[in-house]
């Protein structure tokens, strides 16, 4: 992941997102690539929690600022809402009761458990229910549970990208991202270009629309967005 970090520990000038809010901090996935477990350590007088061991969480960020257009809003960056260890009551917060309450915004999110998904039933339509896949291990099962997930938009993110992604049916995904390892070690992960064109040729067979980040280095600037988010910006401006 990559931007320039506030005070707060968020993100900004995320290529597919227009803001990054972060009402809760912490996750006990415990991931290799997990570049906000390394923000805190850097960071530590900003951070007064355990990450890998205890939730932060911020009430007050889920009153957001009067902005005047619909934002695309990267909800959560530095969690996983989706984590078993997450309460219910926060969920309700953050994935129910603060969208509903700012319909015209969407709130993109993203999991490493989709399988929680399914469990939590419907979700307000301008959330994205996304989830993030490294490499094939867990491609088909968290492709199965997305589309289990009741959402308007389910996507997902290759990024960082660190192997091939095998052929598999992504019919009931709307938008894709695929961008490379940034930070500490990222030039032992750079993506090969085959692996980035075979990806990108399996999601277009399937209508899947895709937004490819700058580290990749790209000949051709490809920045699409899902197709239920350009209708919602027709009914909000």
């Amino acid at each position: 992941m990559s931007g320039k970090r506030t005070q707060d520990g968020l993100y900004k000038n995320i290529e597919w997102t227009d803001q990054t809010i972060n009402p809760l901090i912490g996750c006990a996935h415990g991931c290799t690539f997990c570049y906000a477990r390394r923000i805190t350590q850097r960071f530590k007088s900003q951070f007064s929690k355990d990450f890998d061991n205890e939730l932060d969480w911020h009430p007050e960020r889920l009153v957001l600022p009067n902005w005047s257009t619909p934002q695309r809003i990267f909800w959560g960056s530095m969690t996983d809402f989706m984590g078993r260890s997450v309460p219910s009551s926060y969920i309700d917060a953050a994935l129910y009761e603060t969208p509903s309450r700012y319909p015209q915004h969407g709130f993109q999110i993203l999991t490493k458990n989709p399988a929680r998904y399914p469990e939590i039933g419907k979700l307000p339509d301008n959330v994205w229910a996304g989830a993030t896949i490294i490499g094939p291990g867990t491609l088909n099962s968290t492709i199965d549970s997305l589309r289990k997930t009741q959402a308007s938009i389910r996507w997902i993110s290759f990024e960082p990208l660190v192997a091939e992604i095998p052929e598999a049916d992504y019919s009931g995904i709307s938008w894709a991202v695929i961008g490379a390892m940034t930070g500490p070690g990222s030039k032992k992960f750079s993506p090969q270009h085959i692996w980035v064109s075979g990806l990108i040729k399996q999601l277009r067979k399937h209508g899947v629309r895709v937004f490819l980040k700058d580290n990749l280095h790209w000949p051709k600037a490809m920045r699409q967005m899902p197709e239920p988010w350009k209708l919602h910006l027709k009914t909000w401006r």
